[in-house]
């Protein structure tokens, strides 16, 4: 009787551990990492050539997905500023146009028509991002840089990249600080 008793008890514990990791993969996909929170944000349609009023306003009301990204969360919770938040905005823009993201394949089974322009290998949207973002490394420094790439660009959260509390707290720090100096680099804030 015994021994069947502690068989059930290690075919529940398997169960419930199965069932915990089952949980786990399922949290991770798509909508149901999401957190949608009221925040405030820029208004799309103010118009500066007229005075802030209620009709026109500088910040509006808008759900957010404060998940999105780690900077997300940052500015949700108030823990940047706007300067710092545009800084991310262009930070990750450039990222993008970079081609960082991924590289276009060229198809060398097609066959080149004459008369047709030959593809341009990097298109100077992308020399131009690339040149921009090589200008942040001196201001940012080598090791907030790198933060700055995984968490910023690529969109990695903070507990991806850190295995304790201590150094989640200090990568966030290097991205304040480093979200801090190039909002004052790029101009959308003064020292």
């Amino acid at each position: 009787m015994a021994a069947i008793t502690e068989q059930r008890k290690s075919n529940d514990k398997r169960l419930r551990d199965a069932l915990k990791v089952a949980r786990r993969k399922h949290e991770e996909p798509g909508s149901l990492k999401s957190q949608v929170e009221v925040s405030q944000v820029p208004n799309p349609y103010h118009n500066p050539a007229h005075r802030v009023s209620r009709s026109n306003p500088l910040k509006v009301s808008a759900l957010v997905n404060i998940k999105e990204s780690a900077v997300g969360t940052l500015y949700a919770r108030g823990h940047i500023n706007d300067a710092q938040w545009a800084a991310a905005g262009r930070f990750r823009m450039l990222w993008e146009r970079s081609g960082a993201k991924g590289a276009i394949a060229i198809d060398y089974s097609r066959v080149q028509v004459d008369g047709g322009k030959a593809i341009d290998p990097l298109p100077d949207l992308v020399v131009e991002a690339t040149h921009h973002l090589n200008n942040c490394l001196p201001v940012l420094g080598k090791r907030t840089f790198d933060i700055m790439i995984k968490v910023v660009g690529q969109g990695m959260e903070i507990a991806d990249i850190a295995k304790t509390q201590r150094q989640k707290t200090t990568f966030s720090d290097y991205i304040k600080d480093g979200l801090q100096e190039l909002a004052v680099h790029w101009g959308y804030k003064t020292r």
